[in-house]
């Protein structure tokens, strides 16, 4: 379970969340590759020879994790708890970014 900061309206708490996929940073870089290289291997090696694969994977760390806290937010306005709306969130995001359709 990892420990993630939750920034309420008027406080900051540190709620416990159980994250099956997105736990850490490099953790979701890991999946993130290995699903790239797996499913685009023509995109991986466009972006390695580019040099840009780091840098994308480092955006699309940033995005998930920004789009996931603003999602998971709204959720718990709307009195989801923090880990529906943490999965919520998960489900809806990671395919934006990090879980891309295959090539053909």
């Amino acid at each position: 379970m990892a420990r993630r900061q939750v920034r309420d309206e008027s406080q900051q708490r540190s709620v416990a969340l159980a994250t099956p996929r997105y736990d850490s940073t490099d953790t979701l870089r890991i999946d993130g590759r290995e699903t790239l290289a797996e499913f685009l291997p023509k995109l991986v090696a466009s972006l390695k020879a580019k040099g840009q694969l780091r840098e994308l994977l480092l955006e699309a760390d940033e995005k998930t994790g920004e789009e996931m806290d603003q999602i998971r937010r709204q959720l718990m306005q709307r009195g989801w708890t923090a880990q529906q709306a943490h999965d919520s969130a998960w489900e809806t995001v990671r395919t934006r970014y990090i879980f891309l359709p295959p090539e053909n």
